[in-house]
């Protein structure tokens, strides 16, 4: 899996993007690179790409990220997660965002790149 991550133009935000067979091992990799941004960056939203990534794990294991997630970053954070058809179910999908979102997150999916965008308030020009 290869995860690409930055910093927004305007600095309020991290951007990454996954591309790949994306297991526990490597969205750890990725979440990292993301945490790190987020300290050097003072960022207080995060979108994250999956649209070319599949994702490789159970449901407890996705129940164990999303979870993890919030103990990362505190409350306040807004987290975006673009995802495909061939990246996870629909329904795995949104087991993950609720497991998030009954710990406080405020996270959400999307399909569409360009409304994950709004949603954050990121400009539309900013390339992810």
């Amino acid at each position: 899996m290869d995860c690409f991550v930055k910093v927004s133009a305007d600095g309020k935000a991290v951007i990454s993007r996954a591309v790949g067979v994306l297991n526990t091992a490597s969205y750890q990799l990725m979440r990292s690179k993301i945490v790190e941004s987020v300290k050097n960056s003072n960022a207080k939203q995060i979108l994250v790409d999956m649209r070319q990534a599949v994702v490789s794990a159970s449901v407890i294991e996705i129940y164990h990220v999303a979870t993890a997630s919030i103990e990362m970053f505190p409350a306040g954070f807004r987290y975006a997660i673009v995802y495909s058809d061939k990246t996870i179910t629909e329904e795995n999908a949104r087991f993950g965002e609720t497991v998030a979102r009954n710990r406080g997150a405020l996270v959400k999916i999307f399909r569409d790149l360009s409304d994950a965008k709004k949603w954050l308030a990121i400009p539309e020009m900013e390339n992810v």
